[in-house]
């Protein structure tokens, strides 16, 4: 199952079930891929390729970075670097004992828009046009966290809550982002056709330098605004829906009254 969803290039995520080996329990790991690596005449050996992506713990089982069984066939085979990030090897009878929960994340072909945020303050504003009523909209936000900053930079004091508002200024959705993971979504079902107001608040310290990135995933790519071409929209409706009159000014105060 883990080879045909990888060359699907869907993403797998292994639950950790036991602690063993360096691996935390109950922490997700990226499965990568799962491979037949053969060399130096030796029988092939049925491998699974994970990434852990919170840098928390490191492998220390059958086949580690610097397992002497290793050998350069082997690393040929498996496309084996040390130079990868937080990526490791293990024998899938091993994973099978360890991992006892896999989830498997579908694609989907959606259009993606997005808007990039780096500045200080404690709330940011967006606005997009939907151009189509939309059975479905994820809206993420994804930003840098402290352990992404080199040693010795100042880390941000962030923490930010998404709030998608319809035209008038009333909350649709809203969501919390995760500190853990630096990642944060909200989920709409059936979004009509319209402009959309985004705000995004950092709950933490406004001083702090905020960088992230917004994204609107949608199945009819969405469009972000600016100032200019909100100003417009506004001035648009305004005429549309507000009566008024155009008198000619060569006519009289009476006529006028009239």
């Amino acid at each position: 199952m883990v080879a045909e969803r990888s060359r699907r290039n869907e993403t797998v995520v292994a639950q950790c079930g036991h602690a063993k080996y360096g691996l935390v329990r109950g922490q997700a790991y990226t499965v990568i891929a799962a491979i037949s690596i053969e060399g130096d005449g030796r029988a092939p050996r049925k491998m699974i390729k994970l990434r852990n992506p919170l840098f928390k713990g490191t492998y220390t089982g059958p086949w580690h970075e610097d397992d002497g069984r290793w050998t350069n066939a082997y690393k040929v085979a498996a496309g084996y670097t040390k130079a990868e990030d937080n990526f490791f090897f293990m024998p899938l009878d091993d994973f099978t004992q360890i991992f006892r929960e896999l989830t498997v994340v579908e694609s989907a072909n959606l259009a993606v828009a997005q808007s990039k945020t780096k500045s200080t303050g404690q709330k940011f504003s967006y606005s997009f046009q939907n151009p189509a009523n939309q059975s479905e909209a994820i809206i993420t936000l994804d930003y840098r966290t402290p352990r992404m900053y080199p040693a010795g930079c100042e880390k941000p004091d962030v923490q930010y809550t998404i709030a998608l508002k319809d035209a008038d200024g009333y909350v649709i959705e809203k969501g919390s982002v995760s500190l853990q993971y630096s990642y944060g979504y909200v989920q709409i079902q059936n979004l009509p056709k319209g402009v959309y107001q985004l705000e995004v608040l950092n709950l933490a310290d406004p001083s702090a330098l905020s960088e992230f990135t917004i994204s609107v995933f949608s199945a009819e790519k969405v469009d972000f605004l600016d100032r200019i071409q909100l100003l417009q929209k506004d001035l648009d409706l305004a005429l549309t829906e507000t009566p008024y009159k155009i008198y000619n000014r060569t006519q009289s105060s009476s006529q006028i009254q009239s």
